[in-house]
């Protein structure tokens, strides 16, 4: 019997909180995205893409290794910024 009451008391601990995640779901803040943040992630995505292909290219051809060198030279920072704008200072 006392473990019977124990039990109805561990699944009755929280009834002072009548908030429950599926009857009443916390509203959702759509943040505003940054449109030019998006366009700046879609170039880098892109010129990863095309660093990758570049190599087998500029292997064939020394003379685009300009173009190869370009590339890498900002394509990965342009990442680290990015980051940087969303981080959050605690």
């Amino acid at each position: 019997m006392d473990f019977i009451n124990r039990k109805r008391h561990s699944l009755t601990a929280n009834d002072h909180d009548n908030w429950h995640p599926l009857r009443d779901p916390q509203p959702v803040k759509k943040r505003k995205r940054i449109v030019w943040l998006d366009i700046a992630k879609g170039i880098g995505m892109f010129a990863v893409v095309c660093g990758h292909n570049l190599k087998s290219y500029v292997e064939q051809n020394p003379d685009s290794r300009y173009l190869y060198n370009f590339v890498y030279w900002w394509h990965m920072p342009l990442f680290f910024l990015i980051s940087g704008f969303f981080l959050k200072a605690h």
